[in-house]
């Protein structure tokens, strides 16, 4: 989302409400095409409010990965490498399953230290996995619809 002024809505149109999710990202991509800019404005301050179970916010990610790429089938655009990095993730997982759980038990412990939290130990490294697994997971599910 954002702030804009009517200029804008009557130039490239309104959020399209066709898509259940990313509509922000499908208008900014219309807004830059159109010749518009994006200011990130360091001061503004947002509330995000997170799901308070580990299965909601599993779901919640594979929603995400597949909202991520699913609309770019509608805005007739190419995918951009990040895009891909959940999909090639889950792909090469057989590979790559010790790094992954090494990275995710040592940057566990750092936010456990730096909390003063020896739980989030624990905790971290399922909230890693719901995150990266469900977003991956999604980002498949996401290429599957595309092609249709």
């Amino acid at each position: 989302g954002g702030c804009y002024r009517r200029e804008v809505f009557n130039k490239i149109g309104l959020f399209n409400e066709n898509l259940i999710r990313s509509q922000d990202m499908e208008f900014n991509l219309r807004l830059k095409r159109a010749g518009g800019k994006i200011l990130l404005h360091p001061e503004i301050i947002s509330y995000y409010y997170s799901k308070s179970n580990l299965r909601d916010f599993f779901l919640h990610n594979i929603q995400d990965g597949i909202w991520a790429i699913y609309p770019l089938k509608f805005m007739k655009t190419k995918f951009k490498f990040r895009h891909y990095i959940p999909l090639i993730f889950i792909l090469t997982l057989p590979l790559s399953i010790w790094p992954y759980i090494l990275a995710s038990l040592f940057f566990s412990a750092k936010i456990a230290m730096k909390e003063k939290d020896f739980r989030l130990f624990f905790v971290m490294p399922l909230a890693f996995g719901a995150r990266h697994f469900g977003y991956g997971l999604g980002s498949i599910w996401g290429v599957i619809k595309s092609a249709k």
